[in-house]
């Protein structure tokens, strides 16, 4: 049989049709249907599979061509590509292991790296960049920013100045030098001083400052608030002036508790002198009185007017002297009696006291067959009067009494070098 082929050359390229029935281009061997000696473009879909009266199929977006082997049609296949991927940085120079697919590939390793430390909040944060990528790593506690705990005992030391924990030196801890020191050996505090007194817990040294007790608002000695409970040895300074509890009052100045109140201790500022400050004879005014036969006179030595401004123990001292003037006094049968005491002629609204009552009187009786103005007898009315605040009026009152059945006398009150009397009032708050 004889061969037949036709040769097409034209300017897109030479196509050679042999007796087989294969179709080469760029090849006089076709070894299939069609057989591309060269490239291929394809501008449009590729269809599988198909016949003589279908198209086939043209696949769908990301599929991929896959064989289906010697005789078969390929087809188009979705193919899902997880990579896994494990990067490790390992020793010093950072080798970064990767596994991708399960197979492991090592890259070179990178000998320079730029690290970058950043602190950032109450913690030091190590931020590290390496080629690029930065990461952080476990925060680091900074004890000058933050909490933390020592291990083992430490000291820091700036200059002079030291703060040792769990030290057992006279100076252990303190802050610049002598501004303030702890002891541990003697369990000492010291202000101004490294050094303080080795029998006391706390030692304030200064030639130029002194110490400032708390300033507190007290309501009442038998309140304890501010502070929740009665404490006894605390002190502190009261500032307020409150009235409202009768017996319990408080006033600006010092207080001392003594485990159930609080107490006032007094000083010479305190102390308010009525009367009878230089201790000379007080009683300017003497009395001579004419007693009539059974008859009493009363005479009035002296008055005082004062206010107190806190509740105080009040004290009324005298002594006032007796001399009996009438001449030729001979009563051996009936007594003579000489008497002096404190009576308040005013007092503040809420006292409890009475005007026109003896207070501490003093007296004595005489009776004698001599004349008796030799002679003198001597009168002490004391009393001490605890006092509200407010304004009194107070009087010393001398008193003669004739008894019944006496022919009368006189006698002078007052006249005796030795008079004297005082007032004092002392804070009871």
């Amino acid at each position: 049989m004889k061969k037949i082929i036709i040769a097409y050359t034209c300017v897109l390229g030479t196509f050679i049709y042999a007796q087989t029935g294969n179709v080469g281009v760029n090849t006089t061997t076709p070894q299939k249907n069609l057989h591309v000696n060269g490239s291929l473009q394809v501008t449009n879909e590729i269809n599988v599979g198909g016949n003589a009266s279908t198209a086939g199929n043209a696949g769908t977006a990301g599929q991929v061509l896959t064989s289906g082997g010697a005789g078969t049609a390929p087809s188009w296949t979705t193919v899902s590509i997880t990579p896994i991927t494990t990067n490790t940085l390992t020793n010093t120079t950072n080798t970064i292991t990767s596994t991708v697919n399960g197979t492991a590939a090592t890259a070179p390793s990178v000998n320079t790296v730029a690290n970058t430390t950043v602190l950032t909040g109450n913690n030091n944060s190590l931020v590290t960049t390496v080629n690029g990528v930065a990461g952080t790593s476990v925060n680091v506690s900074n004890l000058y920013t933050a909490n933390g705990t020592l291990t083992a005992n430490r000291t820091v030391t700036q200059g002079a100045n030291t703060l040792a924990f769990t030290s057992t030196a006279t100076n252990g801890f303190s802050v610049d030098g002598t501004t303030f020191s702890v002891d541990a050996v003697n369990h000492e505090v010291g202000i101004g001083t490294a050094a303080p007194n080795t029998n006391a817990a706390l030692d304030v040294t200064s030639t130029s400052k002194g110490l400032l007790l708390p300033r507190v608002t007290l309501s009442a000695t038998n309140n304890a608030s501010p502070l929740s409970a009665h404490v006894a040895g605390m002190e502190v300074y009261n500032t307020a002036t409150n009235t409202s509890t009768t017996g319990q009052e408080v006033y600006p100045g010092k207080y001392v508790n003594d485990g159930t109140a609080w107490r006032r201790p007094l000083n010479i500022n305190d102390i308010n002198i009525v009367a009878g400050a230089d201790g000379t004879d007080a009683l300017a005014t003497t009395a001579t009185i004419t007693v009539p036969a059974g008859g009493s006179v009363n005479t009035t030595l002296y008055t005082a007017t004062f206010t107190l401004t806190k509740p105080s123990l009040v004290t009324f001292k005298a002594s006032v002297g007796c001399i009996m003037t009438t001449p030729g006094v001979n009563d051996a049968t009936v007594s003579k009696l000489y008497r002096s005491y404190w009576q308040f002629t005013s007092l503040p609204a809420g006292s409890t006291l009475a005007t026109s009552t003896p207070y501490g009187p003093s007296s004595g009786l005489y009776r004698g067959t001599t004349n008796a103005t030799s002679g003198i007898f001597n009168m002490t009315p004391n009393v001490a009067l605890a006092l509200i605040p407010g304004t009194y009026t107070v009087q010393l009152v001398g008193r003669l009494t004739d008894a019944t059945g006496g022919t009368g006398f006189a006698a002078t009150l007052g006249s005796s070098a030795n008079d004297n009397l005082s007032i004092t009032a002392l804070p009871l708050r």
